[in-house]
């Protein structure tokens, strides 16, 4: 938004591109609550389990969504100085 307000178009259309990015991985993962549940926890902050009738996602599957997130750099971008919680996966 920043971007846009001080007429930066070519920085607005790269952090929409991101922002698009994100939307589409994570809406495979659930979107909504469902999705974002483990982004929160990816970044530390543990919200707990979903409850019936979403499902969590397995080890496997949440270690895919954090590859996902972390080849777009997800993690660069959204906080400065931040160190993710990788996922462990068998």
């Amino acid at each position: 938004m920043k971007a846009f307000e001080r007429g930066d178009l070519k920085v607005a259309r790269y952090n929409q591109e991101l922002s698009v990015k994100f939307i589409s991985i994570l809406k495979r993962y659930g979107g909504g609550v469902a999705g974002n549940k483990p982004v929160m926890k990816f970044m530390g902050i543990d919200c707990g389990q979903l409850r019936a009738p979403v499902y969590n996602l397995s080890e496997e599957e949440s270690a895919a969504y954090f590859r996902e997130l972390e080849n777009i750099g997800f993690f660069d971008w959204t906080v400065d100085n931040f160190n993710p919680k990788i996922p462990k996966a068998d």
